[in-house]
């Protein structure tokens, strides 16, 4: 088995200068699945990887 066969191939993304809320909808709006792990990128082409935005981090920040 490599990782080809079982990695997402276009997986959500969340751009940097996007807020929390539009992660959270995101999550909640996927219909293919349970997300709870959003890669966060940066504005330019290449879209590289800036971090991961994780639904339990939303959650605990909404309630502190």
């Amino acid at each position: 088995l490599s990782a080809a066969d079982i990695m997402t191939k276009s997986p959500l993304k969340i751009d940097k200068s996007c807020l929390a809320i539009d992660a959270l909808q995101m999550m909640e709006q996927n219909t293919k699945g349970q997300v709870t792990v959003l890669p966060v990128i940066s504005s330019s082409e290449n879209e590289k990887i800036l971090g991961f935005l994780r639904l339990h981090d939303l959650i605990q920040e909404g309630f502190s």
